[in-house]
């Protein structure tokens, strides 16, 4: 059982899983692809970063809601940034690649 509290593993975590959905969408993946990377990036972190940091085993929770919800989200927010051509708006849907084109 995972101890985290239930918007760390319900919000939080699907909210990293969308990030990297939203990085593999945002180099033209399709949405399998999307969805397969942003669990290949959900298992390297739990199986690999998260024990070697904080000693944590993986969780079943984690492995589930992260790329799954995620993908969803992360589905929703590339949809929606699509949609719009107000700046601050696709800023706050997808941040990170508002960076990346930032310092591009």
């Amino acid at each position: 059982i995972d101890p985290n509290p239930w918007h760390v593993n319900y919000f939080l975590h699907p909210l990293a899983g969308s990030e990297y959905y939203l990085l593999a969408r945002n180099r033209n993946c399709n949405r399998l692809e999307s969805f397969l990377i942003s669990t290949a990036a959900s298992v390297a972190w739990e199986y690999l970063a998260e024990p070697a940091m904080f000693g944590a085993r993986p969780s079943i929770q984690d492995l589930i809601f992260t790329s799954t919800l995620g993908s969803l989200f992360g589905e929703l927010r590339y949809y929606l940034r699509n949609k719009t051509n107000n700046k601050v708006l696709k800023g706050i849907l997808d941040p990170v690649e508002a960076l990346y084109k930032v310092w591009e």
